[in-house]
């Protein structure tokens, strides 16, 4: 299939780049994700710092608890317990002067520790002590860690003010951070031994208005141990990354030079290209010049000569009388009459003047025409009838080629129909040579 364009111009240019995007910065991104994770590490370093520290604040708190406990626990029974029954016989928690003694002991053995306030409950959950003596009598247990104190845990949280207040919990208002413990109370023997079934439950409330300093100490402390590593480490990493950033942008530089370099040459060579289609398409021009012009010249001269001898060779062979002149001068006109037919052909070969005169589709016609009638080929032709105007120079090439395609098809194909389309489409015309 042969194509020509309406266009001179055969090929485009490629698409320039009007602008490239900037790199994104490799050191930017280091910093970014390195204060991002460095960030993420601080603030998971921090609340675990504050976990540690709540939770040996509270340990610390309960052990003192639990000696306090173990003391009062011991102290109850020597110094209130058996000596009120072998005064009265039995303990009274109603009668004002065992309560007043009961004060007196639990005062005496827990002033010298931090000790907020002292509650004792028996098994009903009932406050049997307290330190403010209004919550004497109230339901005060029955919360989820004075349950486990019951079952003979001994249990430790710390408790804020503002915090919600526990179901069960009947005592006044914290006013202050406080470490509270509950613990069970057992029979203690003169000999200081536990002993027996849990009697009821001591809960203890301890100041720990320091905890929110210590947290702050041990958050800071924790934070500066895993900046100083991250830190000198982000530092050498930000070296690397910068010595591997200005590689990376002097690479990239070079690679931009070299794309430039290229693209200016893709540049040169399609304009090399174009002016060598140009070229040609000069040539092809010229080249038709030529052909018709030698066409014009064989038609117009040598062909009339030759006409003008098969004319005097008529003439002279009738004013012969010989027959045997006659005969020679017979085959000579034979001669002059192949002669002028293989000018005719010659001429139409070079440059048929219907393709100067009726345009390309006429000569194609008229070529088809003369292959059937040559060659013996069933030849069909077929047009859109759509106008195909053409440089002629482009014309004329592209008849060449049709008729070269035809001759092929005649010559190698061994064809003995074809079939020969001009149609219009895209702006291009399009003319298929086709065979069986």
């Amino acid at each position: 299939m042969v194509t020509s364009s309406d266009s001179n111009d055969m090929a485009e240019s490629p698409e320039e780049w009007t602008g490239r995007s900037k790199p994104l910065s490799l050191t930017l991104c280091y910093t970014i994700t390195s204060f991002l994770f460095i960030a993420l590490v601080t603030v998971a370093t921090s609340y675990r710092a504050a976990e540690h520290c709540t939770a040996n604040l509270v340990a610390r708190r309960e052990n003192i608890a639990v000696v306090l406990g173990k003391h009062l626990n011991y102290m109850y029974f020597n110094e209130f317990v058996r000596p009120v029954e072998e005064e009265d016989g039995v303990v009274d928690l109603e009668n004002p002067n065992h309560m007043r003694q009961l004060s007196e002991v639990i005062h005496r053995n827990s002033r010298s520790i931090q000790i907020e306030s002292v509650f004792l409950y028996d098994r009903r959950e009932k406050i049997v002590y307290a330190t403010d003596m209004s919550l004497i009598g109230l339901d005060g247990g029955g919360g989820r860690d004075w349950r486990r104190a019951i079952q003979g845990e001994i249990v430790s949280d710390v408790e804020r003010p503002g915090d919600p207040v526990e179901p069960g919990h009947s005592h006044i208002p914290l006013k202050s951070t406080q470490v509270v413990t509950y613990m069970p109370t057992r029979y203690v023997s003169e000999s200081g031994v536990e002993e027996g079934p849990i009697l009821g439950v001591m809960e203890f409330h301890q100041d720990a208005s320091d905890l929110t300093t210590l947290i702050a100490l041990d958050r800071r402390r924790a934070i500066l141990s895993t900046l100083s590593p991250f830190g000198i480490l982000f530092v050498l990493l930000l070296l690397v990354v910068r010595w591997g950033d200005a590689a990376i942008r002097a690479r990239t530089r070079q690679l931009e030079c070299e794309i430039a370099r290229r693209e200016q040459a893709q540049k040169e060579i399609l304009a090399q290209q174009k002016g060598l289609r140009h070229m040609a398409l000069e040539l092809s021009i010229v080249e038709g010049r030529e052909r018709r012009r030698l066409a014009t010249y064989l038609h117009d001269e040598t062909g009339q000569v030759l006409s003008f001898l098969r004319i005097k060779f008529g003439q002279f062979q009738e004013n012969l009388r010989s027959a045997e002149q006659r005969a020679k001068v017979s085959d000579l006109r034979r001669l002059l009459e192949q002669a002028i037919e293989h000018t005719q052909s010659l001429t139409f070969d070079m440059s048929p003047p219907v393709l100067h005169e009726l345009g390309i589709i006429a000569a194609v016609e008229e070529a088809v025409d003369k292959v059937g009638n040559e060659h013996g080929i069933d030849v069909k032709f077929s047009d859109d009838g759509l106008p195909k105007q053409m440089d002629p120079g482009v014309r004329d090439l592209l008849f060449q080629a049709v008729r070269e395609l035809m001759v092929n098809v005649v010559k190698h194909a061994q064809a003995s129909s074809m079939g020969v389309s001009v149609f219009r489409e895209n702006g291009c015309i399009l003319i298929s040579v086709e065979d069986n």
